[in-house]
């Protein structure tokens, strides 16, 4: 009978069982691809698999399997309302100011203006 150590004779269900890891988190990546290999990890033990999280990670770097970034929400594009606009008729653009006047006695009075851009007619103070 010959004597062989485990390192130069390695068993076939454990590269089977490794494989099958691999296409796991193969399968996993990209059907989310933007979970990492920790929340990869957890989906594997959940379902029986006994990996450690290093060779999960491993795995994830070897094959170099993308995680992608959440991208930004673009805004849509509308009028400014900081630069000034030209009036076209009443009731078209408005404008008002905090007007401050000081009284006897150290009292402040603050006055809200409003102005009618294209006729020019105002509120009352």
């Amino acid at each position: 009978m010959i004597e062989l150590t485990r390192i130069t004779h390695p068993s076939i269900p454990c590269q089977d069982k490794r494989i099958a890891l691999e296409t796991g988190i193969i399968h996993i990546s990209y059907t989310y691809p933007r979970i990492g290999y920790r929340k990869i990890h957890t989906l594997l033990t959940r379902t029986g698999w006994n990996a450690s999280r290093e060779t999960d990670h491993l795995i994830h770097m070897r094959e170099r399997l993308p995680v992608l970034k959440k991208t930004a929400e673009t805004a849509t594009v509308r009028q400014s309302t900081t630069q000034t606009q030209k009036p076209q008729h009443p009731n078209h653009v408005w404008s008002y100011h905090f007007v401050f006047d000081q009284i006897t006695y150290d009292r402040t009075l603050k006055h809200l203006t409003v102005v009618d851009k294209f006729t020019r007619a105002r509120l009352m103070i």
